[in-house]
Order: C-alpha cells, then sequence, then structure tokens
C-alpha cells in the first residue's frame, strides 16, 4: 500500500466500512499518507477512528491514493457498483486493497449450503476467485495480487463435519479429515493457501488511469 502513496497530489487513504480503528493508528506510524478517512465504520466506532486519526465520512473523497475494504464485498448489494464507486474516488494509479470470502474457497465448496458461517441476509454475494478478477477488471481495476491465505478452511470443514454427520462431504474428504492427524491437515491447508483454493481472498489491484469512462460504458 504504501509503494502507491508518492501520487504528484495531497496522499490520502481511505477505509470503507472500517471494522478496526487500530488499523489507523498502524498506518499513521508509516507516515506516507497526508490524511486519513474513514467511510461508513461500524456503528459505534465513529469516535475510535477520530482517535487514531481518521476523518468518518459518507462517502469517499476524491482523489485518494490508496483504499481498503476488509471483509466488505460479499455484503454490498452490487458488488460492481460498490468496486465502480472506489474506482472514481481514487487518483489515477491509486491503489484498492480488500479481503473477501469467496466462494470457491476449501470449506465453502464441502459444506455449501450446510456452512454454520455463512448465511443471508449477512452475505449477499459469495464470487470465485475468477469471478473476483473479471468483476475488478470490468470497474476499471488492473489486478496486482490474488491470494488466498486463508488458515482455518480445513478447520472449519472438520468441526462441521463432526458436529453434523448427515452433511455430504465425499468420502475420501471425510476420511482424511477424521482419520489423519495435524500434520496432514497443515499440509493440506497450505496446499489451499499456494493454489488459491482457501475461502479467504486477499487482493491488490490499481486503477488505471486510462479507464475513467471505460468502466461506466460497461
Amino acid at each position: 500500500m504504501t509503494d502507491e502513496a508518492g501520487l504528484d497530489r495531497p496522499r490520502a487513504y481511505c477505509d470503507l466500512g472500517t471494522n478496526y480503528p487500530l488499523l489507523f493508528a498502524e498506518i499513521g506510524k508509516l507516515g506516507v499518507f497526508d490524511s486519513m478517512f474513514s467511510c461508513s465504520p461500524v456503528p459505534g466506532l465513529e469516535d475510535s477512528c477520530a482517535r487514531y486519526g481518521a476523518q468518518v465520512v459518507a462517502a469517499p473523497p476524491d482523489g485518494l491514493a490508496a483504499a481498503s475494504a476488509f471483509e466488505q464485498l460479499e455484503h454490498v448489494f452490487s458488488p460492481l457498483d460498490y468496486l465502480r464507486g472506489i474506482h472514481r474516488a481514487l487518483a489515477g494509479g491509486g491503489l484498492l486493497f480488500l479481503t473477501t470470502r469467496t466462494i470457491s474457497g476449501f470449506d465453502l465448496q464441502m459444506l455449501w449450503g450446510h456452512s454454520p458461517y455463512i448465511y443471508a441476509p449477512e452475505h449477499l454475494n459469495l464470487l470465485s476467485v475468477e469471478g473476483i478478477a473479471r468483476l475488478l477488471e470490468r470497474a476499471g481495476f488492473e489486478m496486482h495480487e490474488l491470494s488466498t491465505p486463508g488458515q482455518l478452511d480445513v478447520e472449519l470443514a472438520k468441526a462441521a463435519a463432526e458436529g453434523d454427520p448427515a452433511i455430504p462431504i465425499p468420502p475420501f474428504f471425510r476420511y482424511v479429515l477424521s482419520r489423519r492427524g495435524r500434520e496432514t491437515l497443515e499440509d493440506w491447508q497450505a496446499f489451499l493457501q499456494k493454489h488459491r483454493l482457501s475461502s479467504h481472498a486477499r487482493l491488490a489491484a490499481v486503477k488505471r488511469p486510462s479507464h475513467a469512462g471505460a468502466c461506466l460504458a460497461r
């Protein structure tokens, strides 16, 4: 994120839907942004955001050098409109950093509708990693990183399978989850991380300066 702060304009950073006000304390220590904003933080966190140096706003200001959205995309009605709004607020070459749940992750693919961790109306959209990449492109971004560093897929699937034996998990996976030890399960989780098969996705994308109008025409 700090690599994107050196734009020839005021260097501003905004976090959307702030859940962690301490984020601003850590960002502030870097000394790379002239101003920080919290857009629509979780109710009750406004004072904490302000205490750590962020101005609370209802919409992200224009000309941002960087923006972040942690675990927000899966909760909005229209992910494309949401990303286009961030695109408009970023300066050319500005960075978007976001995290989200993805349906292509192992635990959600295994549990599907039996997952106790995903429910409506809290989770409105669960995209695959391919879908997220395509969505960012349509919104006018160039992908710089797409990884799935999640650490809990195997643990969550194992706990759900043990809690409800009626969940239709394929026999091979049920065998591994129930009969193999910690080393196997840890290696399995590492495999999921490496091959973008965890349900926790982390993305970094840059606004394409020449895309100012094209994304609105699609």
